[in-house]
C-alpha cells in the first residue's frame, strides 16, 4: 500500500482511509505496550524503582552516594584550609563559600534600624534579628512557665530552664577539690571560682579602651562600655516615670523594674507553702525554701 497519499487521495478513497486509521491505532497500541513491558530498575539498597536508566543512576548518586564511576556524579569540595565541607551540589558548594568563608558574589540583607549596623548573608536571620534586638515583626515570644521571664528566641528560654530553674537538660559543673562542693550550671561561674577560690588557672582580663576599667569576664567589659560609655549596639529601654532616670537593655528588666518599683503591671506570686513568704519569682521562692525550710537543693 502507498503510504505517501495525499489527504485528497485518501478522501477519494474511503477504504484506504479505514486502512490508515487501522494502522495508527495499532501502532499506537504497539507504543503503549512495549513502554509497559519496559523492564523495572529497582534500587538493591532499598525499595527505589523505575523504568529510567538515567533516573536510577541518579538515585544511586544522591541517595547512596554510588557514582557507577559517571563523571556527572562527583563531590565538590570546598577549598578553604582546614575546611573538610563537601557537597555533591555546585550550588551547594558555592552557598557554603559564600556564607561560611565570605567567598564569592552573594546579596546582603542590612538592618535598615538608625545606629544598627547588622547585616545578615541570609533573610531568615535578618528577619530574626529584627523581631529579637529590635522588636519589630510578628516573632513568637517563649514564655517561662515557672517565672516571669521570657525571650524572643527559644534557645533562649532552654538556657534560662536549666540555669535558674534547673529543668531540662543541661551541664553542670562540679569542683573536684578536696572538701569542695561547689556546684554551678555556669561555666563562666565555675571558672570563677577555680581562680578565686582555688587559685587556679589565670584570671581572665578584658581591658577597656577608653579608660583604666579591667573587667574579668567580657559579658561585664561589654556591660561596662554601655554604661559608662555608651558605645554598643544594644537597644536602651528607658523608664518613663516622672524622676525616675532608671534604663536598661532588656525590656523585661524595664518591666519587672516598673512593676516592682512603680506599681505597673501584674505581679505573678509565689507563695511559700511551708510559712507565709511570698515571693516575687520562683527562683526566690526555691532559694527561700532551701535557706529557711532546709527544703530543696543549696
Amino acid at each position: 500500500m502507498d503510504t505517501s497519499l495525499t489527504p485528497q487521495d485518501l478522501m477519494a478513497n474511503p477504504r484506504e482511509q479505514d486502512l490508515m486509521d487501522h494502522m495508527s491505532v495499532k501502532r499506537k497500541a504497539f507504543e503503549t505496550d512495549t513502554h509497559k513491558k519496559r523492564a523495572k530498575l529497582s534500587c538493591q539498597l532499598c525499595t527505589y524503582s523505575t523504568d529510567r536508566p538515567t533516573d536510577i543512576q541518579a538515585h544511586m548518586w544522591w541517595t547512596h552516594d554510588i557514582s557507577g564511576g559517571l563523571s556527572r556524579f562527583r563531590w565538590h569540595s570546598c577549598s578553604i584550609p582546614e575546611c573538610d565541607y563537601k557537597s555533591k551540589s555546585a550550588g551547594h558548594l558555592r552557598t557554603h563559600l559564600w556564607l561560611k568563608h565570605d567567598v564569592g558574589q552573594g546579596k546582603w540583607f542590612p538592618c535598615q534600624e538608625p545606629g544598627c549596623d547588622f547585616k545578615a548573608k541570609i533573610n531568615c536571620n535578618l528577619t530574626a534579628h529584627l523581631w529579637s534586638v529590635h522588636e519589630i515583626g510578628k516573632g513568637k515570644w517563649h514564655k517561662c512557665k515557672h517565672c516571669d521571664y521570657k525571650s524572643r528566641t527559644k534557645g533562649s528560654i532552654t538556657d534560662h530552664l536549666w540555669k535558674i530553674h534547673g529543668l531540662g537538660q543541661g551541664e553542670t559543673f562540679t569542683c573536684t577539690k578536696p572538701d569542695c562542693t561547689y556546684t554551678t550550671r555556669y561555666d563562666q561561674h565555675f571558672k570563677q571560682h577555680l581562680v578565686n577560690i582555688h587559685g587556679e588557672g589565670k584570671k581572665p582580663e578584658f581591658p577597656c579602651t577608653q579608660c583604666e576599667y579591667v573587667a574579668t569576664t567580657k559579658d561585664h567589659l561589654e556591660r561596662h562600655k554601655l554604661l559608662v560609655h555608651d558605645m554598643g549596639d544594644k537597644v536602651w529601654h528607658v523608664c518613663d516615670q516622672p524622676d525616675c532616670d532608671y534604663r536598661t537593655t532588656q525590656k523585661y528588666h524595664l518591666t519587672q523594674h516598673q512593676r516592682n518599683v512603680h506599681g505597673i503591671g501584674e505581679a505573678k506570686e509565689f507563695p511559700c507553702d511551708q510559712c507565709d513568704y511570698v515571693a516575687k519569682t520562683n527562683s526566690s521562692l526555691k532559694r527561700h525554701l532551701s535557706n529557711v525550710h532546709d527544703i530543696g537543693d543549696k
